[in-house]
């Protein structure tokens, strides 16, 4: 195969699944030509062939770029430290790249996994709220699309094409050109990656195949900690807080783009979802279909908006039907 493929593998301390992550690298059916594992320095690796790079870092993108700027690949995959590959992956999203000459960006469909690894196949609420949580890619049947076709791109960005880095291979290139606003995000990687792909143009690819296991436990960052409602909600605030800041940077670097609203849009319905949990601003700028109800809870009594935090912290209690 002449593309070569870097699997770039950042953990957020979640170690006791990152043997898992590493094991399902290494069983692939066609091995990757580069692991790289970004950690913090306290952990020790026995894994031989991995590059290895340390770095305590609480920004995500940080990591990713470090990662980049190391990686000897044409592609980069990514892997969170919780979640896993099946064996058919590389194989498959590489074969795409290599025969496909213009493509800049693949996204792959997801199958979820309870902490111990046992397939769920229907998640209660999961998928639905908060908003920065979107449901995998909504095909059944392979779609390629130009990046710089705007109706494309926001379709697909509402269907959840820039969901889950577990689920994204770009090509590097692509990548390095915005590093620096990539480096600055602290959470939000997986939608820097899909503007960054649009950003440097080519064709996206989203594939129904479920070539990545997206485990759901209590320790997911994007869903809040819920060790009690009260701990939650205070979690919730400081999270959307860091989501809000990266989309602020993601609206800076598509400044000028018929990319920015779509950004910008995104921004403003985490804003409102954001005011769920407290009493900040609220802008009616980039209103549309996929924000209106996060305005409208916005915009409800405390009373009611403490029912639907509520509601939202039960489910991540048992996300499970």
């Amino acid at each position: 195969m002449g593309i070569k493929v870097t699997i770039v593998v950042t953990c957020y301390r979640r170690w006791a699944y990152l043997p898992l992550a590493i094991k399902s690298i290494r069983v692939q059916s066609r091995p990757p030509d580069e692991i790289i594992i970004v950690k913090s320095p306290e952990i020790r690796l026995l894994e031989g062939s991995l590059k290895v790079i340390d770095d305590d870092s609480p920004h995500v993108g940080k990591k990713i770029i470090e990662a980049a700027e190391e990686a000897m690949g044409d592609v980069i995959m990514f892997l969170d430290d919780d979640d896993e590959f099946t064996n058919s992956k590389v194989a498959m999203v590489g074969e795409f790249f290599e025969n496909i000459s213009e493509l800049t960006y693949v996204h792959n469909s997801i199958s979820c996994i309870t902490s111990s690894g046992v397939e769920v196949h229907k998640v209660k609420n999961y998928f639905k709220v908060p908003p920065y949580v979107k449901p995998c890619a909504k095909v059944n049947r392979r779609v390629m699309f130009n990046l710089s076709n705007e109706k494309a791109f926001s379709r697909w960005l509402w269907a959840g094409a820039a969901f889950n880095a577990s689920s994204i291979s770009i090509r590097r290139e692509a990548l390095m050109k915005v590093k620096h606003y990539v480096k600055q995000v602290s959470v939000v990687s997986d939608s820097i990656l899909y503007y960054s792909a649009a950003l440097y143009g080519g064709s996206a690819l989203l594939i129904p195949d479920r070539l990545t296991k997206y485990r759901i436990h209590g320790g997911n960052i994007s869903k809040g900690q819920s060790t009690s409602f009260s701990d939650y909600i205070e979690s919730m605030r400081t999270l959307l807080s860091r989501v809000i800041h990266d989309y602020n940077i993601i609206c800076e670097m598509t400044k000028g783009s018929s990319f920015e609203k779509h950004a910008c849009t995104e921004r403003s319905m985490y804003i409102a979802a954001a005011r769920v949990f407290n009493g900040n601003e609220l802008s009616l700028g980039y209103l549309n279909m996929n924000t209106l109800q996060y305005y409208l809870m916005a915009l409800l009594p405390k009373r009611f908006k403490n029912v639907i935090a509520r509601r939202w912290y039960e489910a991540t209690l048992n996300p499970f039907v």
